[in-house]
């Protein structure tokens, strides 16, 4: 019963020590703990009845547990049946190398019990996967169909290797904005969050007249983070050049030290903007 306690004592001292837990880390704590409990269990059944045993019934409580997670199908199904499959492979390592558990795969009294609670186990498993599934898709339908607190979603207008960028029209204020949105996903990432969150803080203290200025900064109800900046109507350099053709020297220096002016007050405050190329 002890087995656990070391790992939990390391989870817990890794997710609150620095640097910030990674994502991948993060899922490797989630799902190690969920196996340790897991087989934790499955060797209770073993000593305390073995095929018999009610103890897999606890495994149900922590296969549920994990329903909160939101995450997809891909990701969350091979790591669940993992889980699903330990119960019935140690039972029947339990039944042929434990003494007190041998013959009983050969009676029916125990056979039957076990064949039970394995159903359960796996069909558990399956609901946690659809549930985690829906409710990850529910949240990503946020950043596609409706509205994040007092902004209406209008357009995507961009996106970048952490977060998008939306259109968006601010209810109380009548105006347009920019809306950027933490990356679905992202918001179990301490690193990602951490990262989000500076940059806000970091950006709204600039006041360069070639920086977007950030208005407003929030975070949702179920864990979206996102913040408001404005929104410039026009065409991107990109859209220039294509179509206008190679600008003319004297132009080109205008625009580039515009951004230039801007990056330098960045870069003062302690940002690198890892987009400029």
């Amino acid at each position: 019963r002890v087995l656990p306690e070391p790992w939990f004592v390391f989870a817990l001292v890794r997710v609150q020590r620095r640097p910030t837990i990674s994502a991948r880390e993060l899922t490797v704590l989630l799902y190690g703990t969920i196996y340790l409990l897991v087989a934790t269990l499955t060797l209770e059944a073993c000593v305390t009845g073995g095929l018999e045993s009610s103890f897999a019934e606890s495994i149900l409580a922590v296969l549920a547990g994990t329903t909160i997670v939101p995450r997809p199908a891909s990701k969350h199904g091979w790591p669940m049946a993992i889980a699903a499959a330990i119960y019935p492979v140690g039972m029947v390592i339990g039944a042929l190398v434990y003494p007190p558990m041998h013959g009983q795969l050969s009676d029916m009294r125990a056979i039957y019990p076990f064949v039970a609670h394995t159903s359960l186990v796996v069909t558990t498993a399956a609901i946690v996967v659809i549930a985690s599934n829906r409710l990850f898709h529910l949240r990503r339908s946020i950043a596609e169909v409706r509205s994040i607190g007092r902004y209406e979603l209008e357009r995507r207008i961009g996106k970048g290797g952490m977060g998008e960028v939306w259109a968006a029209w601010h209810r109380g204020l009548e105006r347009k904005v920019a809306l950027k949105i933490l990356r679905l996903g992202e918001q179990t990432d301490p690193l990602a969050v951490a990262r989000f969150e500076r940059e806000v803080r970091l950006s709204s203290g600039l006041t360069h007249p070639n920086t977007v200025r950030v208005f407003d900064s929030g975070t949702t109800e179920d864990g979206l983070l996102y913040y408001a900046m404005e929104l410039l109507d026009g065409s991107s350099l990109g859209e220039l050049v294509k179509r206008e053709g190679p600008l003319p020297p004297a132009r080109a220096v205008h625009l580039v030290t515009q951004a230039a002016r801007a990056l330098a007050e960045a870069h003062d405050a302690g940002i690198v903007h890892r987009d400029v190329k």
